[in-house]
């Protein structure tokens, strides 16, 4: 913030200097991301390299991803075997597909799924088993 015949100015953002910012404006989520980010993994090289085909999206889970995943990154099409990250991904974009998916699916999945699952087909084989099993808990209760 800047002063200007003691009137205050506000700076446009990136343009004040960190030190400016007092301490009670910093968000205590800003450090608790910044150490969570740090515990994701890095995805490796190999799994980041654009096969080249596209094979659209197989089943109801599969299409409701990639539509999921196609609003969210801004992009038509995505094919089933289109990594998460190959396509623009990032950390705050898996975030709001991970809320998009439990707003559809009604299942909650870690952060940490996108970035070892990456692609659709293998998100939607998850979402798929989560279902299985819920099927096989409500069926246990039924028959005991």
């Amino acid at each position: 913030m800047e002063h200007i015949n003691n009137i205050s100015v506000m700076q446009p953002v990136g343009e004040s200097p960190a030190a400016d910012v007092p301490d009670d404006c910093v968000s205590d989520n800003v450090t608790f991301e910044s150490e969570l980010l740090r515990e994701l993994p890095v995805p490796e090289a190999q799994d980041m390299v654009k096969t080249g085909v596209y094979e659209s999206p197989r089943g109801e889970i599969e299409e409701e991803l990639a539509d999921i995943w196609s609003e969210t990154l801004k992009m038509l099409p995505v094919g089933r075997n289109d990594g998460f990250f190959e396509l623009g991904g990032d950390s705050l974009l898996a975030t709001t597909i991970l809320h998009k998916i439990q707003d559809v699916f009604g299942v909650e999945l870690p952060l940490r799924a996108i970035f070892e699952l990456q692609t659709i087909k293998a998100v939607a084989e998850a979402i798929d088993n989560i279902y299985i099993g819920t099927i096989g808990d409500v069926m246990e209760e039924t028959i005991v």
